[in-house]
């Protein structure tokens, strides 16, 4: 904060055995964001919500714990509209970087590969609800 930066806490999500606790997550971010005073971005709730409105939708790993692409995608859409104040629709739903190594233990800077590449009709969904999400905690605060 010396430094001109504003903190935000990005609200983790609950393990894909254990949906019920997001509640307990999100009582948790929040109180610790007044406390702090700083932003929290809704990632979790985010993730409830797409749980919700689409069963079958898969955003962990097969631990059931980190995310997937696809639940990456999800807070990163979060993340960007909580950071910015703009709506992330319209966002690429392809995403190319550089690779991790391991043989070099380091960013293969001469290589270029697709990180993230959804389904452009699944990627605006998930803008969407990471819009909506962020508007509703936005005008809930206002």
């Amino acid at each position: 904060r010396a430094g001109g930066a504003a903190p935000v806490l990005l609200m983790t999500w609950a393990r894909r055995a254990r949906p019920t606790d997001q509640a307990l997550l999100a009582d948790a971010y929040d109180s610790i964001g007044r406390e702090l005073g700083v932003t929290v971005s809704p990632a979790g709730l985010a993730w409830q919500e797409a749980r919700r409105q689409w069963p079958n939708l898969e955003l962990h790993v097969a631990d059931g714990s980190p995310p997937n692409p696809v639940g990456t995608y999800l807070a990163a859409c979060v993340l960007y509209a909580t950071l910015t104040g703009h709506d992330p629709r319209g966002a690429a739903p392809r995403i190319t970087g550089h690779p991790y190594s391991r043989v070099l233990q380091d960013v293969d800077r001469t290589t270029t590969v697709t990180l993230v590449g959804l389904d452009p009709t699944l990627a605006r969904r998930l803008q969407a609800l990471a819009w909506s999400v962020v508007r509703q905690r936005t005008i809930g605060k206002g």
